[in-house]
């Protein structure tokens, strides 16, 4: 087998685990939600509203603390100027 094919099937089952960790993700935390759901309706409805605050306040904190994985700033690495530069550009 050549060696860039070797490379290229490689990187498809690299994007294929990835797709599939998202999935797995993604369908965990919508089975966990509806259940969670679920069951503060069986309790009733005050409580089905203390679950969708809940959950609503653990969705933002999983969404602001998520890591990006770019690395921390260092200080001093960009300048004002830099800044405002970049700034312009964006739209």
């Amino acid at each position: 087998m050549p060696a860039n094919l070797r490379m290229r099937l490689l990187l498809v089952r690299q994007a294929a685990r990835r797709r599939r960790h998202y999935a797995v993700n993604l369908a965990l935390i919508a089975v966990g939600m509806a259940g969670a759901l679920a069951g503060g309706w069986v309790i009733g409805w005050w409580c089905l509203g203390a679950v969708a605050i809940v959950e609503s306040a653990g969705l933002m904190y999983v969404g602001l603390t998520r890591d990006d994985g770019e690395p921390l700033p260092t200080r001093g690495a960009r300048t004002v100027e830099a800044v405002l530069a970049d700034e312009r550009l964006r739209p």
